[in-house]
Order: structure tokens, then sequence, then C-alpha cells
């Protein structure tokens, strides 16, 4: 029978455990699958609460097969280093004195670009990039920016530019190699922008613009100007606070006000929608972005219910994870949920034994501890059988 909640039956899908068993995964099944503790590595920066070995956490608990294991939150620290050379300047932007930081404040956006982490800084209001192998963490000076500077999101697109919102100015930049600022996408000297979230297609730049209550279009090379995403009809959004796409060029916005996330095609037609509101299994309280990973699931970052649950397609509750608690999987107030394949291989050896990763998650967290926090979606593979690479 299914697993019960005391509002909800929860679907068969996730009979993985109860909403509250899994917030509360514990890290005992680390013994169940047979892996070794993960060794907590201030190089790394990652934190823990205990200075000595600590076990990594997986959704869902035992006796369920897991599928996400959280490895500790990247919270970042300032190392004394040597000024860098022309080549890594010329890459990275970075000056020969570097401001070094030492720990995220309140991080609200983030992005990965050529290994870095680069992390939207509210407490600063600063870019800073935390390099996941080291932990070195230093702010990012973009050049010809002028004074006027309020980053509030951060995406990046296949070449690796950044597009960074500027919420102060009504704004977004455009930045490419060496951190030069290359074109800026406004509105009309009339038009209320305020830019609170991003998502970069090969053509297209899509911003949540709070001002409007709307998603808005521009060309990416150009910056001219398209027009609003999706304005009319029943589809519309009330109001948006993230978007995202997936690998077929599918639109993706977080309604705040209807607790949803809408799937449109990218002409603009309602495809689906994800959640209802509430505050169990499959439903949203509220929803503050959406990432959607390689394979397809759907990512949804809940600031009030302090998880990120997951959708198979087209709208199904899959799992789920984070929760309070203190674990180093916990989340106070998530923003920016992202999923990235790159940094598979710096993870690789933070990761447990027997689990097979297939891609990272990241996750923004306003308050807390664990800034930063790193997860792997993968599986640990049945009892006789043996680990195969994704």
């Amino acid at each position: 029978m299914p697993v019960r909640t005391r509002r909800i039956a929860v679907p068969r899908a996730v009979r993985w455990g109860t909403f509250a068993s899994m917030i509360g995964a514990c890290a005992a099944c680390a013994a169940l699958v047979g892996c070794r503790a993960a060794a907590v590595r201030p190089e790394g920066g990652v934190a823990s609460t205990q200075a000595a070995a600590v076990a990594p956490v997986f959704y869902p608990g035992p006796p369920a097969r897991a599928h996400i294991v959280a490895i500790g939150p990247l919270t970042g620290h300032a190392l004394a280093a040597k000024p860098p050379g022309k080549l890594r300047r010329a890459v990275t932007g970075e000056t020969t004195g570097p401001a070094l930081v030492s720990e995220l404040l309140r991080p609200l956006s983030l992005t990965v670009r050529a290994g870095q982490i680069l992390v939207v800084d509210v407490g600063r209001n600063a870019i800073v990039q935390i390099d996941p192998g080291t932990g070195e963490i230093r702010s990012v000076a973009l050049k010809g920016m002028g004074e006027f500077f309020r980053p509030v999101a951060i995406a990046t697109d296949g070449q690796g530019d950044l597009y960074v919102a500027d919420a102060q100015a009504g704004r977004v930049i455009a930045v490419g190699s060496g951190n030069t600022v290359l074109r800026t996408y406004r509105l009309g000297d009339s038009a209320p922008f305020a830019p609170i979230d991003l998502a970069v297609s090969a053509e297209r730049l899509y911003v949540v613009n709070r001002a409007g209550r709307r998603v808005e279009i521009f060309e990416r090379d150009s910056g001219r100007y398209v027009g609003p995403f999706a304005n009319s009809g029943p589809g519309r959004s009330a109001f948006p606070v993230g978007v995202a796409l997936d690998g077929e060029g599918n639109v993706y916005v977080v309604d705040m006000a209807a607790s949803r996330v809408r799937v449109y095609d990218p002409g603009g037609v309602l495809l689906r929608q994800i959640g209802a509101p509430g505050d169990r299994p499959g439903l949203l309280a509220q929803p503050r972005s959406v990432a959607v990973g390689p394979d397809g699931i759907t990512y949804v970052s809940d600031a009030a219910t302090q998880i990120v649950q997951m959708f198979r397609p087209p709208a199904s509750l899959l799992m789920y994870f984070g929760g309070t608690g203190g674990t180093i999987g916990s989340m106070t107030m998530p923003a920016k949920v992202i999923t990235d394949r790159t940094l598979l291989q710096t993870f690789a050896s933070r990761l447990p034994a027997g689990f097979v990763p297939q891609y990272m998650i990241f996750v923004a967290n306003q308050f807390g501890p664990g800034r930063i926090g790193v997860y792997a979606f993968g599986q640990v593979p049945p009892a006789g059988e043996e680990p195969t690479a994704p």
C-alpha cells in the first residue's frame, strides 16, 4: 500500500519514504550500502559541525536505494595565494591583487563556468568565485560596470559568457572572457524592469521581470528586446520568480502566486503544470527556483518547506531531499537550484564508495551554515552488482 502522510496519500511513484523520514534521512544507510564515511576536507571548502569524518546523507533513507547523496555544504574560504598569472587573468579576469573573501554571507543565485562556481552573494552585493577543488573564494570584478551595481541573478551560456541581472540599474549584462562587459539588455526608458532570474538558450535570453510580473525575451547576441513571454491567456503566470530551460527549449516558469511551475513550448504555448498549493509531497508552498536535469527530471526549490522536490516527466513526484535538522544535506531558505555535469570529476573523491553519480546538484541557501548545498544524483547498485560508470 502507498505510504501515507497526515493529509494526503503519497503516490506509488514515491514509495521511498514519507515526507518526514526523507527530510530526516540518516547517515546510517552508509553502512547499509557498504560505503565509507566521507571525510571533512577543509582544503576543499566543505564545512561540517564536526572536526572528525562524517558520513554522507542519502535520500531516500534506508531501506530504499538512494538516488541523492549530500556530501556537505560548500562555504568557501580565503586562502593566501600568490597573484594570478597572465593566462589566469585573461581567462578569469582576476586582478593582480584579488580581493579574498572569508565566507559567503547570503548566496542567492549561482552558475558554473570553466570549473568554477560563480555565486551572487547579496549579503556582499557582489559576485564571488569558488574553486570547488581548493575551496578558495574571491570576489569577481567586472570591467566596465560603472558605479551602480546590484547583482541578484547569474547564468551562463554554452560559450562560457555570463549573464548578470542588475536589479538596481534595471538591466542584464552579458560578460565575456576576461570578465569584460559585452552588451546590456534593457527595456524602454519608461518600462519598469527589475530582473530577478535568467535562462539562456542558443538564440534567446529569458528574464524574469519582477516589476512587470512577467518573463521578458531578448535576442541573445544582439540584445534586442523581442517582447513578453506567454503574457496572455489562461496559462499566464501571475507572479513569476524563476525560469529555466530543458534540452528541447521548453521554458519552465516558477509562479509563486499560484504555487506551480508552468511549462511552455518555445512559442509560449502552455504544455503542462507541475505542483499545486500545499505543504505535502508533490505540492508547493513557496516555490523559488526550478532546474531541469540532463535526464529531464525537474527540480523545484521551496523556501517554505526547505526542500527540493524532484518531478519526472510529465509532472509526477519522484522524490525530495533537504529539509531542516542540521544534517549536511539540510537547507535554510533555499533559492537557486542548478544541475551540472562538468564538476563530476572534481567531486568524485568526496562521493561514498559504491555510489554511481550522473550529475551534480547545487542549491544556494540564503541563511544558515550550509551556504551552497552540494548533492549528487545517481544510484547505489543492488547488492551483489558491481558499480558501473553512468
